[in-house]
């Protein structure tokens, strides 16, 4: 397993697959989100590092420990919150990786503006995924078997 620290804010559902998809790869996940019920969802999935926090607070990311090769994922439901979230993590960490989640093709150039080092458009990359399960159907099975069942197998 990985070492590199993890932070998945907002474990709704972008935030849960990906910590899901994660959990075998890299052992340091930290879950952050401001609602019990999701703080809740992610103790049930097995999650120990669960953080409470309002990122519109100043003093947000003080009790985060956040390591300087860190990845943060900006996976919370509202695309405006990942917007500020992304603001506002590179305000005070120049130094991770961010990547962001995003509804439209339009939001690509307002994440990249406010500090995201990758975005993921949602309806793409659902798009993308379809599309290839129908023209590639052996090799979407092949990259299922490798990124979700054969987890020893890296990439």
């Amino acid at each position: 397993m990985s070492t590199r620290q993890i932070i998945v804010f907002g474990y709704g559902p972008y935030g849960q697959e990906v910590a899901r998809s994660m959990r075998n790869i890299y052992e340091d996940i930290v879950i952050v989100d401001q609602f019990d019920r999701y703080l809740q969802a992610a103790k049930d999935d097995g999650f120990t590092q669960v953080i409470q926090i309002n990122i519109h607070q100043e003093d947000a990311f003080g009790d985060l420990n956040i390591h300087s090769h860190a990845t943060a994922f900006c996976a919370f439901e509202d695309e405006a919150h990942n917007v500020y979230l992304t603001i506002s993590l590179r305000a005070e960490y120049d130094h991770i990786t961010i990547v962001a989640f995003g509804e439209t093709k339009e939001s690509h150039h307002k994440f990249m503006m406010a500090g995201a080092n990758k975005v993921i458009i949602v309806q793409e990359a659902g798009a993308n995924l379809l599309f290839n399960k129908l023209v590639n159907p052996s090799v979407s099975m092949l990259f299922e078997d490798i990124f979700y069942y054969k987890n020893s197998l890296n990439m």
